[in-house]
């Protein structure tokens, strides 16, 4: 929302200005306010396994958002995939092989952590991938101005706001495995319901009810899928968990934008050129439609009779298959965390009584109040934090 204010009202180029004030507020304030945490000895900075993630994903990214344009099966995009999959096999290599790593793989063993982290990655790829043809949705297809079309957003902000904190409540009775399945259950049953969606769709009807649906699904992931990936860690880990928790949320973010939106592409592009030449375009005119939505209805306004209904149905088209893309990922999803997911932390339970017999210097040889990690199907009470780590990060989602 406050984006399409400000893109009302000023430059583009203001939506990235107006970030810097609220970061240096966030600095003071976690200087003032954030309590100081250093690790027992400092650390290398890990440049080959920053270069090598960093150029990973950026040519999985690029790939993905080029390949409708060069063609999925095209040497390009193959090639690509091909080098950016051994990029990321170098980096994981790197990261095993080195004293001090840029990212303990060896956390995804557990798959309290690779489990929680993929949830996450997943539901953020479906959602910032729908939200990416939303807002287009309501600017192209139902002529909304910038803020408006912020404005009609507000349902996710609202709904995972007030569902966040209730799946905390969910995780402690029924479990952590059953809430984030059910998560992202109800997201896909959101996508899904999107795919019904018309030219002559009410917004008030089926396009809030499925943003209300995703929305509650992702209220229900993120905040168990996070603390079951911190609650795997332990205290001195819990930098790594946070850093992970955070890296696939981007990650999972921008990959959801490439995909969904190479999806929205393969299909709008040639539907709409297709439309434009029917319609009497001449064809370097149709052509240049296939860029996006906004260069398709320049076009048709220029054409008689039904262009542009031809150019919004073409993007129409484009958003179900993304949302069918987005649904599936979901389903998958809750499929893997049903399969894989733990259905509740390690406890801490005492241990054996102790040999209280006298040692050799005549003092009990015994711990009192010794505590072993078991598994336990019981909800989550608190523990030590050489088993569960005290970072209880449950905070809710930022869009």
């Amino acid at each position: 929302m406050t984006g399409g204010l400000l893109l009302e009202h000023f430059a583009w180029g203001s939506v990235f200005l107006v970030n810097l004030p609220i970061a240096a507020v966030a600095l003071v304030a976690g200087r003032l306010v954030v309590p100081e945490a250093r690790a027992a000895r400092a650390h290398r900075f890990d440049l080959t396994g920053a270069a090598a993630s960093v150029l990973a994903i950026s040519l999985l990214v690029w790939t993905t958002i080029e390949a409708p344009g060069h063609g999925w099966g095209s040497a390009t995009t193959l090639g690509g995939y091909a080098v950016a999959a051994l990029v990321l096999a170098g980096f994981v290599v790197h990261e095993l092989r080195t004293a001090e790593p840029l990212l303990d793989v060896r956390l995804f063993r557990d798959p309290r952590v690779s489990v929680g982290s993929g949830a996450t990655a997943l539901a953020f790829f479906s959602l910032f991938g729908f939200i990416f043809m939303i807002t287009q949705y309501f600017q192209s297809v139902r002529g909304y101005d910038t803020l408006t079309a912020g404005v009609a957003t507000l349902p996710f902000a609202t709904v995972i706001g007030v569902t966040a904190p209730l799946a905390i409540v969910a995780m402690r009775a029924v479990g952590t495995k059953l809430v984030v399945a059910a998560g992202l259950l109800t997201m896909a049953v959101g996508f899904a319901v999107a795919t019904g969606t018309t030219l002559e769709s009410d917004y008030w009807g089926r396009i809030v009810i499925a943003m209300v649906l995703m929305a509650a699904g992702l209220g229900l992931v993120t905040s168990p899928a996070t603390e079951a990936v911190m609650g795997a860690l332990r205290g001195d880990q819990a930098g790594a968990g946070s850093a992970v928790n955070d890296t696939v949320r981007e990650v999972g973010g921008t990959l959801g934008v490439a995909v969904v939106g190479s999806v929205l592409s393969t299909v709008y592009g040639p539907a709409a050129v297709d439309g434009l030449t029917a319609a009497g375009a001449p064809a370097r005119a149709a052509e240049s439609a296939a860029d996006s939505v906004f260069a398709g209805l320049a076009v048709a306004g220029q054409l008689p009779g039904g262009a542009v209904t031809a150019v919004q149905q073409s993007f129409l088209d484009g958003v179900v298959a993304g949302s069918w893309v987005c649904a599936v990922a979901s389903g998958v999803g809750a499929a893997v965390v049903l399969a894989f997911l733990p259905a509740q932390h390690r406890l801490a339970e005492p241990a054996p009584a102790p040999d209280h017999s006298p040692g050799v210097d005549g003092r009990s040889s015994g711990l009192v109040g010794a505590t072993v990690a078991t598994p336990s199907s019981s909800t989550r009470p608190s523990a030590p934090s050489s088993i569960v780590s005290p970072r209880k990060n449950a905070g809710a989602t930022r869009l």
